[in-house]
C-alpha cells in the first residue's frame, strides 16, 4: 500500500516538475519546424527563415492556395520546351503511344492511327514487338540496344550526337524533331530507358 501510494505522488508529481507539455507555448521558430514537418516533406535550406519572413498564417494559406504561389521563371523557362505539360491525356496518348496500343495493334486489335506519321511509328513499333516474339518492350534488351547505338553512329554526326548526349534540353528537342520518324525509332530504342 505504502509503495502505491509513493509510486501515485511520484506519478503526479512529474508533470508539475517538467511542466505540462499539453500547456507549454511553443516558440515561433519551434512552431515554424513543426508546420514544415507536418505540411512538407520537411524544412530545405532556408525554409525557414522564408516562412518566418512571411508569416506562419499567410504560408500555410499559400499551401492549401498554390495557384498564388510564384512559378521560379528559371524553371518555368526549362519547363517551356517540353510539350507535354501543355497536353490533354488524349493528346499525349495520341503523340505517344503508350504499350498497351503497341501490343493490340501488333495483335490486330486496334486499328492504326489516322495520321500518316504517327501510323508508320506505330507500326515500326508494332513489328519491333512482333520481333521480340511478343515480349513487352522494356528498352533494356543489351543486343537490341547495342545495335541500334551502332544505327545511331551512322544516321547522327558527331556534333548531333553530342548535343543528344550532353546538350542543353532545348538544343536536343530541336535535334529530334529534326529526325525522321525511323531515325527517332532508332534514337529511342538506343537510349537507356530512364534516360529516354
Amino acid at each position: 500500500m505504502k509503495r502505491r501510494l509513493i509510486a501515485g505522488i511520484l506519478l503526479l508529481g512529474i508533470p508539475l516538475l517538467c511542466g505540462d507539455p499539453f500547456h507549454t507555448k511553443l516558440t515561433d521558430e519551434q512552431k515554424t519546424i513543426h508546420a514544415l514537418n507536418r505540411l512538407t516533406w520537411g524544412p530545405r535550406q532556408g525554409e525557414e527563415d522564408r516562412v518566418q519572413k512571411i508569416g506562419l498564417k499567410k504560408w500555410i494559406d499559400l499551401q492549401l492556395h498554390p495557384q498564388r504561389i510564384a512559378e521560379n521563371p528559371l524553371l518555368a523557362a526549362k519547363l517551356e520546351v517540353l510539350d507535354t505539360l501543355h497536353m490533354q491525356s488524349g493528346e499525349m496518348a495520341a503523340a505517344y503511344p503508350p504499350p498497351q496500343y503497341i501490343v493490340a495493334v501488333a495483335q490486330g486489335r486496334m486499328q492504326l492511327p489516322e495520321d500518316p506519321e504517327m501510323r508508320e511509328i506505330v507500326q515500326q513499333l508494332a513489328a519491333r514487338y512482333k520481333k521480340r516474339g511478343g515480349q513487352e518492350m522494356s528498352g533494356d534488351d543489351e543486343k537490341l540496344v547495342e545495335q541500334a547505338r551502332q544505327r545511331l553512329t551512322e544516321i547522327l554526326t558527331p556534333a548531333q550526337l553530342k548535343v543528344l548526349r550532353a546538350g542543353p534540353s532545348a538544343e536536343k528537342v530541336q535535334l529530334l524533331d529534326s529526325l525522321t520518324p525511323d531515325q527517332l525509332l532508332t534514337v529511342m530504342e538506343a537510349t537507356p530507358g530512364k534516360t529516354r
